[in-house]
């Protein structure tokens, strides 16, 4: 929209980020193609889409945590870090149906998640929890986590957030 020439635009780290390789036009001349009110058009509306689209999974999270939870299904989310944090300040602010939290890091460990609440607890702590649900805050590990879990003896249903 600014006028710059894509080169290049790939998807990394497994689809979460996509990368644009963008440069000025050869004549060095930026200009911007569309009028501002097209602009301010077009961004209201996506504004309005991607509006609709949280709503809809957040209910749709909510929705799956209370059937979860309706269940007795023991959740917890592998992963304490900010992608976490919002979903859970989102979909289970009050920490009623995801008690737990996993991470790796042993500084995060007995700590708890800001606003929700949910108790940080290493991979291990899963044997005492035996959960029936791991929610994935980067499904991008499943492979790893799903085998971590293997080796404690468990064989929860992951999903990923």
């Amino acid at each position: 929209m600014c006028g710059f020439q894509v080169r290049d635009s790939q998807e990394s780290f497994g689809g979460q980020f996509l990368a644009i390789e963008a440069s000025v036009p050869s004549d060095g001349v930026v200009s911007n193609v569309y009028s501002s009110y097209e602009s301010k058009a077009t961004t209201a509306a996506l504004g309005r889409a991607l509006d609709a689209a949280f709503s809809a999974r957040v209910a749709s999270w909510q929705d799956r945590l209370e059937q979860l939870k309706d269940k007795g299904k023991r959740v917890v989310a592998w992963g304490a870090g900010a992608k976490a944090t919002t979903f859970l300040n989102i979909v289970d602010p009050a920490g009623s149906v995801i008690l737990h939290v996993v991470d790796i890091n042993p500084r995060k460990t007995g700590r708890f998640v800001p606003g929700s609440g949910q108790e940080i607890v290493e991979p291990n702590s899963l044997r005492e929890l035996h959960p029936d649900v791991i929610i994935l805050m980067n499904e991008i590990y499943r492979d790893e986590i799903a085998s971590d879990i293997a080796g404690l003896g468990l064989n929860p249903e992951f999903l990923a957030a």
